[in-house]
């Protein structure tokens, strides 16, 4: 037979003739600690926050029904440091507060960001999120001209290659900023 008694901040478990693990012992749990899960064979079982099992048993081993075991739940497992959708709520617009509204911003995500500069540059490949606005983007995806992209890169080219291309090159010109890829 298997007792549950419900204490300040805890749930203790008695064991009493068990035939299994605890036979005549007990353990405590906090609250908030586990989670219930009672299947269609009336198995109960105890789930710590990690999912792993730490207790089952057959209703019958507790002296409860389903829904004696669901109400004793509800009353003893949770409750006391929980928090209520109120609180949750007040926390949010507490950790927002004074922020930034970015609401209006498109999310876009960079693939590829350079390292360092030595010689050649290496680059590898990352996920980053970049917020924009609108306006931003829409300034990003303006044509340049040319001579603009000239005279922003002082007379230099980009050529993006993998290492083995860049290697083979015979002749590597110096207005020519080379991106190796993977």
């Amino acid at each position: 037979m298997i007792t549950i008694t419900p204490s300040t901040g805890a749930v203790k478990f008695d064991f009493d003739g068990n035939q299994y693990y605890l036979n005549d012992g007990s353990i405590s749990y906090p609250l908030n600690s586990l989670s219930l899960v009672i299947d269609d064979s009336d198995i109960v079982s105890f789930k710590n926050q990690a999912g792993d099992i730490v207790l089952g048993c057959h209703l019958d081993e507790l002296g409860k029904s389903k829904a004696e075991m669901e109400a004793l739940y509800e009353s003893s497992f949770v409750g006391g440091a929980g928090v209520t959708p109120e609180d949750v709520e007040e926390m949010i617009d507490e950790a927002v507060s004074g922020k930034q509204d970015i609401s209006g911003m498109t999310a876009y995500t960079l693939t590829s960001t350079t390292d360092s500069l030595s010689g050649t540059v290496t680059g590898h490949t990352s996920d980053q999120t970049i917020h924009v606005t609108a306006a931003d983007k829409t300034n990003w995806d303006a044509k340049v001209d040319q001579e603009q992209l000239d005279s922003r890169l002082g007379g230099c080219s980009i050529v993006a290659l993998t290492q083995a291309q860049y290697d083979a090159l015979a002749t590597k010109d110096s207005h020519t900023l080379y991106i190796i890829t993977a």
